[in-house]
């Protein structure tokens, strides 16, 4: 938990928090001007670091009409 802390930050760009049961996926919630192609954020260190510590998959949220949300395996 601290560790998705970390990743938020405090300026508020990013929210990030644990869901599901057991807290198996992370969330993230990005700006609407940091969409990218899906897969691309987090990096890669960061997508292997969540494996290890035992995340099955990643969420990225780009608030938007289109709905903008992007699930894959860290």
């Amino acid at each position: 938990m601290a560790y998705i802390g970390a990743l938020a930050g405090p300026g508020g760009e990013l929210f990030a928090e644990t869901r599901g049961v057991g807290d198996v996926a992370v969330w993230f919630t990005r700006a609407p001007d940091e969409a990218g192609e899906c897969g691309e954020y987090p990096p890669k260190l960061v997508r292997e670091h969540l494996a290890e510590l035992g995340f099955l998959r990643v969420v990225v949220a780009v608030p938007n009409g289109s709905g903008g949300l992007c699930s894959f395996k860290p």
